[in-house]
Order: structure tokens, then sequence, then C-alpha cells
């Protein structure tokens, strides 16, 4: 027998850390680094898929577990036994069995010959259950994160890591009535992930291409809940998360654009502006380590990912407040470029967020597919198209959402 093990990487993490309610945004930390009063422009390292770019091997990936590499095992007859059987056989290593890739849909017989050992009844089961996504029906609740100051006005110039304010100017107090539908915030939640510890030791048998069909019902199963796995990592699939966020994010999109301009007409830029300056300033940061940091607490492994509705109820890190904004510009403008961008700060792994919209005098811009796209730091109030000079984009890998 084989053990298959698609999350066997995922149990190194550690999820002792608890839901924090009320943890004050750190503020930029002041630099010595030379003033940024020209456009920087890197070239990104486009990975439209998703996958790993080979030139970040030494580096980590925001949200991408590693995987270890199944070991193909061999089942031995028992006395009296037929090879393959179950009841007192011995699993047998066979270290020169090549690790097959699955393709397709999973083979219907070599599936059901593995998922009929006794050990893989929860797995089975898992498996056998319903996985298609469905909007429950709607339960509007207010955000909690509905007041924000937006200073981008009163910003008199900026070197490094510090911005300079004009004196005598005050930053604009917003506030508004944001409504979204929770209901549809949990569910896609809920759906998110992947059961870590059902999935960590799954057995199958080799000889009639059990471990193939079982490696291929786990990946297409998980790609039903917004997870990518991969031969040596998983990591979450954005673009699932995205496609069934933006709708649910509209109402909040929409309600902070009022509270900023009004009725006024207004341009992409001021649109992107606004939108960003709301989740800097409002969404606050909290650290996700594991199930215990999930705003739903069924122990499914997110990645240290919160969806954009969970987020906007109970904040989020990089990565989540980045995907938060990329859905909030989509509500309001469908067609709108953006990619996460992953690079590292220091030595943590980091996300970005880059969108396709005019760039001012000094923003800081990533090509993405051969187009300049302005750089947003979602984690403190940098301004549209300012990066903190701690995170190294030299490396960038950009990930563009359709």
């Amino acid at each position: 027998m084989r053990i298959a093990s698609c999350v066997s990487g995922l149990l190194l993490a550690s999820f002792a850390a608890e839901l924090a309610l009320a943890l004050p945004i750190a503020p930029p930390a002041a630099g010595n680094a030379q003033p940024q009063n020209t456009p920087t422009v890197v070239q990104s390292r486009d990975t439209p898929s998703g996958a790993r770019s080979p030139s970040r091997s030494k580096r980590q990936r925001k949200g991408t577990v590693a995987r270890s590499a199944p070991r193909a095992m061999k089942p031995a007859a028992a006395p009296g036994g037929a090879a393959g059987s179950t009841g007192t056989n011995v699993p047998v290593a066979t270290p020169n069995a090549p690790a097959a890739t699955p393709a397709g849909a999973p083979d219907p017989a070599a599936l059901e010959h593995s998922l009929a050992l006794p050990e893989n009844a929860e797995f089975r089961a898992w498996y056998e259950a319903p996985h298609d996504f469905t909007f429950p029906r709607p339960q509007m609740a207010r955000t909690p994160f509905d007041q924000w100051a937006d200073d981008d006005a009163c910003v008199a110039k900026r070197e490094g890591d510090t911005k300079f304010m004009a004196p005598g100017c005050t930053p604009r107090e917003l506030s508004a009535h944001l409504w979204v539908d929770r209901a549809a915030g949990v569910a896609i939640e809920q759906h998110f992930g992947l059961p870590s510890q059902l999935l960590s030791s799954i057995g199958c048998y080799p000889e009639d291409g059990g471990c193939v069909a079982v490696e291929a019902a786990v990946r297409s199963t998980l790609a039903d809940h917004g997870i990518i796995c991969t031969e040596d990592s998983i990591m979450p699939d954005h673009q699932w998360i995205l496609d069934r966020s933006v709708a649910v994010v509209a109402p909040v999109a929409q309600g902070v654009l009022e509270a900023s301009f009004g009725n006024d007409r207004i341009t992409q830029r001021q649109q992107v502006e606004a939108l960003a300056a709301y989740v800097q300033a409002a969404v606050p940061y909290r650290t996700i380590k594991g199930p215990k940091d999930d705003l739903v607490q069924d122990g499914n492994q997110r990645c240290g990912l919160r969806t954009p509705v969970a987020t906007l109820m109970a904040g989020g890190d990089c990565d989540s407040k980045s995907l938060l904004l990329a859905s909030l510009l989509r509500a309001v403008d469908p067609r709108i470029p953006v990619a996460l961008v992953h690079c590292m700060s220091g030595d943590t792994p980091h996300m970005i967020l880059a969108v396709g919209c005019d760039a001012a005098a000094g923003d800081q811009t990533i090509v993405v597919n051969r187009m300049p796209m302005v750089l947003i730091e979602t984690t403190s109030d940098w301004g549209v198209g300012f990066v903190s000079t701690k995170v190294d984009l030299a490396d960038a890998e950009a990930q563009p959402l359709k």
C-alpha cells in the first residue's frame, strides 16, 4: 500500500494563536532611505497559473505550504493471501517506483479499489459528499469597520518610509453605514479550505493505478474548495475566491465611494485611491497563523488567508487585505486589471496589490503582461503607488487575476 499525502506538509504549521479582536495598526517605521521622487518600474515574473516560479526556489510565497513527495508503497501478501488484499498485509516500500502525476478525472475502478480500504472510510465520506458551492439566503449585517481617515491630500512629500504632512492640514475623517451579506461571506469562508487532518494520510494501491486515481480525486475535489494542490505545494486559488466575493462586497465598495465623493463624478484613479484608503485605514491588520484565527471555527486549513468578507468582518493580513481590495475594485470596475504581487519584506513572505490605473508622478509600478501597474501596500496607509523600502521588488512575482 502507498500513502498518498497531499497535505502532509501542512501539519508543520503552528495553530496556537487565538483570534485577536483589537490589535492596533503599526505605523510605518521611519527610515533613512533616499527620496523616491521618480517612478520605480520593475519587471515581474508572471505566473498566471499560480505556480511557483523556479527562480524563487529560495524564497517563500505567501499562502503556499510545502508538500512532501509521496512514497510509493507495495502491499506484500500475507501467508495464504493474495497480494493487494487487505487484512494482515504489511506495506513494503518500493524505493525506485516513479511518482505518477494524475491528469484528468480519476479512474473509477482503481479509485474504488483504494477507497474500499478500511482506513479510507473518513476520506471516502468526504470525497463522496456534495462539493458544489451555493449561496445561502441573504443576511445583511453592518461591517464593524466603518470609520477611517484619508490623509493623502495632506502629504507634502515622502522620503523613503517617511511621509511629511503639510502644516495645518487636517486629514479627512470619513464614516459610512456599510452593509454586507454576512451569510454569503460565512458560506464562502466555510467552503474554502481543506480538512488537513482528514487528508494527511490516505491509503492506496499503486498496482492498478489506485494511487494516481486517489491523487487525482484529491486535487479535483480541493479545486472545488478554492485550493490548488500541485506536486510540491498547496496554495489558495485566489481567482476562485475573487469570483465568489465580488458581488458580495459590492455594497461596501459603493458605500465607501459615496462617503468619499458623494454623487460627484470621479476618475478611475480616484476610485482606486478611495477604496485603498478604506482597506488601509479602516480594516485592521490581523495576523493569521492557522485555523484558530479563522472567522469560521471548523478546523479547516486555509493557508493563512481570510476570504474578503471575513476580512471585512474581522480584519486580515497582507494577502487577505490585498484580495479584499482587489474584490472591492472589481465590484465597481469589472474590467480593471489587478494582480497579486508575491514578494519578500525582509525575511517574511509578503503580498501587495498591483492595479492597472493611471500612474501619478513618483508612483512605484510593476510590469505585468507588458502593462505597467501601480503598486499598493494594503497593510498601512502608504498611499497608492508607495511601497515600504523594506519590500524587495527585485524578484517580485505577479499573479494576474482574470
